[in-house]
């Protein structure tokens, strides 16, 4: 009976055997299978960190960006603010000159005008004096001839003329010191 006594110990040594090995293995696989998920999460690691560092790459990227274009804008801002300053000193020499050149204007219109109204009143005083003298003269020689009449004619009609030239030019006068009056008050 030892036969059977050794194949049933053969049997069980099959079974330990068989046991041990496939615990042995269970275990390389289990192991390979650790390590596997050990390089894989590794890996996944080394992914992240490299998306992480692109990420933050692209973050300091886009702060710099963002801080060059407030500078930029912080520089135009003050180069726009430099342009009005310069343009409203500008725009003040400017009125400035046309206010001088405008007063300078009034006083030479005023100087003509003041000229211009002398020397028509003193063509109609002449004129006048003129007009009496033809009158007296026709008087003392008992008569004027046509001539002499179409003459004093002219003269009477130039006369009227500058009348009505005067009377307008002291109406836009008291109108111009009527508007200069109304500025002032």
């Amino acid at each position: 009976m030892e036969t059977p006594i050794a194949i049933a110990l053969i049997a069980g040594l099959q079974v330990i055997l068989l046991t041990i090995v496939q615990s042995s293995i269970l275990a390389r696989k289990e192991r390979r299978d650790a390590e596997l998920k050990s390089r894989e999460k590794a890996e996944d690691y080394k992914r992240q960190d490299e998306v992480a560092a692109r990420v933050a790459a692209a973050a300091t990227k886009a702060a710099t960006a963002a801080d060059l274009l407030l500078k930029a804008q912080h520089d135009t801002i003050a180069r726009t603010d430099e342009v009005a300053r310069l343009a409203a000193a500008a725009d003040e020499r400017i009125a400035a000159q046309l206010t001088e050149t405008l007063e300078q204007g009034k006083k030479i219109h005023i100087l003509v005008n003041s000229d211009m109204t002398a020397a028509r009143t003193a063509e109609r005083n002449s004129a006048t004096l003129l007009l009496l003298a033809l009158r007296r003269l026709g008087a003392a020689t008992g008569g004027s001839s046509e001539a002499e009449l179409e003459e004093i004619a002219k003269v009477e009609k130039r006369i009227e003329e500058l009348n009505q030239i005067l009377a307008d030019r002291l109406a836009a006068q008291q109108r111009v010191d009527a508007g200069t009056n109304t500025a002032k008050g």
